[in-house]
């Protein structure tokens, strides 16, 4: 149905008699555009209430039309009867019909804000001695109205006993395929082809409508006399200061604005009585709407849709220099182009989508050319990886279970992952460093083509430290401890005598060492972990080297190197804190005995016909068993530790001295092998195992590293001009 049509019916037929010249307004007795039936047959403005001046004629005319054939509207279409009697005696107020088409303003003088506000309901009912006006008015459905910059005058500043209330007002034009162009009814001001606004009307307006009065902030700006009142409907004559009338300031707002466009913001105002907090402003926009297929010329319209999401609203279309924004239907309009070749361009697309680029259609001069567009979009998870030690997580690798999707957190521990299509996504965390446990998969439901939060990915960390040796005063060693990371490095002996094998206690809170010449006078100490409390454990001047924690934190183990007190040399040697001396494990020879996280299990090295072996022994057994772990091949063996969970020890091997070092490791299953972890030109010691074993630290030529328990990735956390260090342990 055309528009003519429609309105035709709305009409009740009143169009079929009409000529196409009295459908332009081309008429020798212009329509009265405002009146309707009072009681007794006599006529009121629609605008202002009061009685209208006669007319030679009773019949119901067609007041205002629409230009079905050059695709003109006007904003203002009405029909009403004329009586042939005086009026009977004045009405008020403007009639609720015509302020329901206006756009409705609530200025808040005392508040400061200005508020656009939704046009009140109205019901036409018939109304005794005639028949009841139609009215088909354009409103906010198709004329948007922004409002800012609101001022407060004080009392008499520009107007004596008056408030002076200025703000700004801006016009928009919802309709995508057509433009607002200067109204035919009502007619703008002599010599200004422009859109107009107007106040109409304000509630409360008071005596006279002096309450409220429009100020010369309504200043036109488009032609002779700028603003002055104008006749909008049928005043002969428009003087200030006079009751309420059909004439009114204005404010001008190009000649056209174009659909879908933002006119400039202009300044408005009223002159206010004090005692008024609050009214209500019905602004009547004066504009004819022009259809762009009127113009004759290609135009392309359609829809932008994504699979996923459906319309995609708010997406702006180009042609050139043409644009248009969505619907919430995903609908757009572009007219007034040229015939030919053209690209469609879309930009403002939602994040999850991906831009098509530009889409080639062609243009057909007076047709309206397909243009609807098809958008991939696909769904998103963001979010942090943290840990409630540590704080985010930067680094670590969050991915999507089954896919190649991932992403690796940023200094905020945030991250994002894209280009999912499945409704619900698993995410995995890797790649965590130090005592790190990676958290269990996390399912996370995914809008279709949206982005979806996830919950924080919490990470259970503990701090880890690794304590060395390295030069300090005079060249002697010292004990350092920091981060794995190779911060928060700290200084924690100072003496002129070497310090050396440290070892952390299973809670992390205290360090064994030696201090003295290895195989001399390398006693048992303790110490804090800040380096605080440095107690001599065992004294007398024989060599007890590399003592390290049982599981219980109660007790050393070690060697008794010089055999001293009639012990043999070698021998394994258990030392007890508050007891004056170690004493032997059994009838044990062997070196660098190492003890069990969670038992009393120790392993050591021993030496068989000049050839190294690694044997297992239950120290706290009734009957300690020695259990051989054979090797491979012939090695040299040193260093030992043990995994976390029992299952494997890790020691460097070398042919001879100075030593290629190689990292190995050995299943603590007697039936298990040795797996070569590193076997390249570079000198590798001193592993140890991260607490959670997912991780060995070692000394690569100097430097720090650690790498994967499997010997993969190997990383280079502290390089060897900086860390100097060697026999490490790490909590």
């Amino acid at each position: 149905m055309n528009r003519s049509t429609k309105v035709s019916q709305d009409l009740g037929g009143a169009l079929k008699d009409r000529d196409a010249a009295t459908m332009l307004g081309g008429r020798s007795d212009p329509p009265h555009q405002n009146a309707e039936p009072l009681p007794g047959g006599t006529m009121r403005s629609v605008v202002t209430g009061r009685p209208d001046r006669p007319r030679a004629t009773n019949s119901c005319r067609l007041r205002h039309a629409l230009a079905s054939l050059t695709g003109v509207l006007s904003l203002l279409v009405a029909t009403g009867c004329v009586s042939e009697h005086e009026p009977a005696g004045p009405q008020s107020g403007p009639v609720p019909e015509l302020l329901g088409s206006a756009i409705r303003l609530l200025v808040d003088v005392e508040a400061g804000r200005v508020t656009v506000a939704p046009p009140p309901a109205v019901t036409a009912s018939a109304k005794p001695g005639g028949v009841t006006p139609s009215f088909a008015l354009m409103g906010q459905n198709e004329i948007g109205l922004a409002a800012s910059n609101f001022f407060r005058s004080a009392v008499g500043q520009f107007t004596p006993r008056r408030v002076r209330v200025r703000f700004d007002i801006a016009l928009t034009n919802k309709l995508a395929n057509a433009d607002l162009v200067p109204s035919t009814f009502p007619a703008p001001p002599s010599g200004v082809a422009q859109v107009i606004a107007f106040p109409f009307a304000t509630d409360p307006s008071g005596l006279f409508g002096l309450r409220v009065t429009a100020s010369t902030d309504w200043d036109g700006t488009g032609a002779p006399g700028s603003g002055a009142p104008h006749n909008f409907f049928n005043d002969a004559i428009c003087i200030g200061q006079t009751p309420p009338s059909d004439c009114f300031r204005w404010e001008a707002f190009g000649d056209m604005v174009e659909g879908g466009a933002t006119t400039p913001a202009r300044t408005v105002g009223f002159d206010v009585d004090p005692s008024v907090t609050q009214f209500t402003l019905y602004v009547v926009i004066a504009a004819d709407i022009r259809e762009h297929g009127a113009l004759g010329r290609a135009a392309v319209a359609g829809n932008v849709l994504s699979a996923a999401r459906g319309p995609l609203q708010d997406v702006t279309v180009s042609v050139g220099a043409s644009t248009a924004v969505t619907s919430a239907a995903g609908f757009y309009a572009l007219a007034r182009l040229a015939a030919g070749p053209a690209n469609l361009v879309l930009s403002g697309l939602p994040q999850e989508c991906e831009n098509p680029g530009p889409t080639s259609v062609t243009l057909i001069e007076g047709e309206v050319t397909n243009g609807s567009l098809d958008v991939l979009c696909r769904g998103r998870v963001s979010g942090r990886v943290i840990s409630p030690q540590l704080g985010p997580l930067h680094g670590v690798t969050v991915s999507v279970q089954g896919t190649a999707i991932s992403s690796t957190t940023d200094a905020a521990g945030q991250y994002l992952l894209v280009g999912i299509d499945a409704d619900v996504a698993v995410l995995l965390v890797s790649g965590l460093v130090g005592d790190c446990r990676a958290p269990p998969p996390l399912s996370v439901s995914v809008p279709r083509g949206r982005t979806a939060t996830a919950p924080d990915l919490h990470v259970a960390c503990q701090p880890v430290h690794v304590v060395f040796t390295a030069p300090g005063l005079g060249g002697a060693d010292d004990i350092y401890i920091m981060r794995v990371d190779g911060t928060d490095r700290h200084q924690l002996t100072f003496t002129a005598e070497d310090e050396s094998f440290p070892a952390l206690s299973p809670d992390g809170t205290r360090i064994a060492f030696n201090r003295g010449q290895i195989g001399l006078s390398a006693t048992i100490w303790t110490m804090n972990a800040d380096g605080t409390a440095e107690t001599a454990e065992a004294s007398g001047s024989w060599s007890w080297p590399r003592p390290r924690w049982m599981f219980d934190g109660e007790r050393l183990v070690t060697v008794n190197q010089l055999g001293s007190f009639g012990q043999t040399r070698a021998a394994i040697v258990m030392y007890t804190f508050g007891t004056p001396v170690p004493v032997p494990v059994a009838d044990i020879v062997g070196f660098f005995p190492t003890p069990a996280y969670n038992d009393g299990r120790i392993v050591y090295v021993g030496v068989s016909n000049l050839l190294d072996h690694i044997t297992l022994l239950d120290v706290d057994a009734i009957v300690p068993l020695s259990i051989g772990l054979p090797l491979d091949i012939p090695r040299v063996v040193r260093g030992l530790t043990w995994a976390p969970d029992g299952s494997r020890v890790v020691f460097e091997s070398g042919a001879g001295l100075p030593l290629n070092r190689d990292i190995v490791t050995r299943s603590t299953d007697p039936s298990g092998g040795t797996v070569v972890l590193t076997s390249g030109p570079e000198d590798d010691s001193e592993p140890v195992y991260s607490p959670d074993g997912t991780l060995i630290y070692f000394i690569r030529n100097g430097a720090l590293y650690r790498m994967n328990a499997d010997g993969t990735n190997p990383v280079e956390i502290v390089p060897a001009a900086e860390f100097g260090g060697r026999a490490i342990d790490v909590r």
